[in-house]
């Protein structure tokens, strides 16, 4: 049951609305849908360019087996194409060369004022492990950690250089 609640692309039908990235396109299992899970045909590039055009930024990951900011790119519009800060043009050559079968692209987060003070460049997030306890029948918080990206980084975990820090009560 766990690869079912680790697949990205189903958040949106498992979780609640309004608490993630509002997604662009999904690829699954090969087959390309939309943000409400309706097939679509993108042949060409011009057919993924008609999508991805429309945004001035766009988050592209892998929608399983994913973590640690691997293998996470932001790209922006420069011009009429969408380039990562390496040079990678985001095109069907790249997508599936870098990813493959199963990946999203997500439109970029607007970072909190407050939590942008730690760092611009990131998401920074805060992270609350919870626990449903069967006895009390209530959540308990098992543990916060607050989560912020390195310097330049647009991915908040330790293992792209960030850092994390523990939450007290």
């Amino acid at each position: 049951m766990q690869l079912a609640y680790t697949d990205k692309n189903f958040y949106d039908l498992v979780f609640l609305q309004n608490i993630f990235p509002d997604t662009i396109l999904r690829k699954i299992n090969g087959g390309f849908y939309n943000e409400n899970f309706i097939p679509i045909i993108i042949s060409t590039n011009t057919d993924l360019q008609d999508i991805i055009l429309n945004y001035p930024s766009l988050i592209v990951k892998p929608a399983i087996e994913s973590g640690g900011g691997e293998n996470v790119y932001l790209f922006k519009l420069s011009g009429n194409i969408m380039i990562d800060d390496t040079g990678n043009e985001l095109n069907l050559t790249f997508l599936e060369t870098k990813l493959k079968k199963n990946y999203v692209l997500q439109k970029v987060l607007l970072q909190h004022r407050d939590l942008s003070k730690f760092n611009k460049t990131s998401i920074n997030t805060i992270m609350v492990l919870t626990w449903l306890s069967p006895v009390s029948g209530k959540v308990e918080i098992l543990q916060c950690i607050f989560r912020v990206g390195a310097h330049g980084q647009f991915v908040d975990n330790s293992r792209s250089g960030g850092f994390a820090i523990g939450v007290g009560p």
